[in-house]
């Protein structure tokens, strides 16, 4: 339940203006803070230039300004989460509004679940506080198109789609661990070796059946070297006139090799019996 007010000056934002900003924030908030659109409040406000002052003088002499103040629940994003926030947002702001010219802040308040609410409901009571960052999962999906960070794990994670979708086995050979890996097939069967995965992925691409997913609703458990995905794949399976609808659980583990992440570990499992027995029939038995 996010509450963002930003203040501007001048008043340079037509209702178009405003309207474009508030919806990058929305949208802004929702892929990187993990926040619902319907509960999210954006309020900006335009005040006069004359009640600025920015090093020691009045901003006409500088131009544009803006501050954004940002309340949040206490505890439900990670610090990686809020620096990528400030510098998107901080984009965000020079792209509809700026470019700014006067020094820009963008301050995040922590609340407690207990200390705020909307609705007449505080966080407490409608199940949204107390829960750590890592444990709130990501809704929005992965599907390798996605421009992320390097050296993060969702770039990590994005490589994989990206080679996976675009049926590309170089990039999917530099994403495992050359030695150490293990894949658990959603068909059932345990593959170790790259030696042994590799073979599957050449079928896979070279085939006549066309296979498209998103990874989604995941959390990340994040060490120093190792980390875990664990979340749902969604997506389609094609060949011919048979297309299936796919709904699959899906963990992934990675660990990081020479300041590069590389993947150790992949289970994928279909829990709908007849979801199974009509993509095993498509796969195994064609």
């Amino acid at each position: 339940m996010p509450y963002l007010q930003i203040y501007l000056a001048p008043d340079q934002l037509d209702a178009g203006g405003k309207a474009r900003l508030a919806a990058g924030a929305t949208r802004l908030l929702a892929d990187v803070l993990r926040k619902r659109p319907e509960v999210t409040v954006v309020r900006i406000v335009a005040t006069p230039a004359d009640q600025w002052y920015a090093a020691g003088g009045p901003l006409s002499l500088l131009g544009r300004a803006a501050f954004a103040d940002l309340k949040i629940t206490r505890g439900t994003n990670t610090e990686a989460e809020k620096a990528r926030f400030l510098a998107e947002f901080h984009r965000l702001l020079d792209d509809t509004a700026g470019p700014m010219s006067a020094p820009t802040y963008t301050v995040i308040h922590e609340i407690a679940g207990t200390d705020w609410g909307y609705d007449g409901l505080g966080q407490v009571e409608r199940g949204g506080a107390g829960r750590p960052a890592m444990m709130t999962p990501v809704r929005h999906h992965i599907t390798g198109a996605e421009s992320v960070e390097p050296g993060t794990p969702v770039e990590a994670l994005a490589e994989f789609y990206r080679a996976f979708n675009g049926r590309d086995l170089e990039l999917m050979r530099r994403n495992w661990h050359p030695d150490e890996c293990v894949l658990d097939n959603p068909l059932g069967g345990i593959l170790r070796g790259w030696a042994e995965i590799e073979p599957l992925y050449v079928r896979l691409f070279g085939g006549p059946a066309r296979v498209h997913v998103e990874f989604y609703d995941y959390t990340l458990h994040e060490g120093a070297d190792l980390f875990v995905a664990a979340g749902r794949e969604r997506g389609t399976f094609e060949r011919g006139s048979t297309r299936i609808e796919l709904a699959i659980r899906t963990s992934r583990v990675y660990r990081k090799v020479a300041a590069r992440w590389r993947q150790i570990h992949h289970h994928g499992s279909i829990e709908e019996p007849e979801l199974l027995a009509r993509y095993r029939e498509a796969v195994l038995g064609g």
